[in-house]
């Protein structure tokens, strides 16, 4: 069972990097992966299970609660691309890794948790948190906060 996420989680993250980097051949990636696994890294990247951003999405269409802890989001996960800009359940993807995020004009009735979180992309153009949102620890790549992105007090 764990190979098995091993290989989920290999092949989810050999996709994800091809598509961001096409010029990284297999052998390359092979190496990085061996690098990680010597340097002691297996432990930390083995827990982690891949989910899908479109997963993410549905729930919070469904207006159910997003709860996720220790996961790499795979795909772009859009929240502006939402019928409704209005969030309404609560968000928290904690411990993750999300390499595209967009958050451009919505508003999170609730609170969002992104503790210990890695954003390799992230966009917030016109975000508003009306609740709690809890960036503790969590690491932006390249993130931009344009416009009156805001939280009320």
């Amino acid at each position: 069972m764990i190979l098995i996420r091993r290989i989920k989680w290999f092949s989810l993250y050999q996709f994800e990097l091809q598509m961001r980097h096409p010029f990284i051949d297999q052998k390359t990636l092979i190496v990085a992966v061996m690098a990680n696994i010597l340097a002691g890294g297996l432990a930390s990247c083995s827990a982690n299970t891949a989910v899908l951003a479109t997963d993410i999405l549905s729930q919070v269409a469904d207006g159910q609660p997003v709860r996720y802890d220790g996961v790499i989001v795979v795909g772009d996960l859009n929240f502006s691309s939402l019928n409704d800009p209005k969030i309404e359940g609560t968000v928290e993807l904690t411990n993750s890794t999300i390499f595209n995020a967009t958050f451009d004009g919505v508003t999170f009735e609730k609170e969002v948790v992104f503790w210990g979180t890695i954003f390799q992309n992230a966009s917030f153009d016109k975000t508003t948190f009306l609740a709690l949102a809890d960036l503790g620890k969590t690491s932006f790549g390249n993130a931009a906060l344009l416009e009156r992105s805001l939280a009320r007090q």
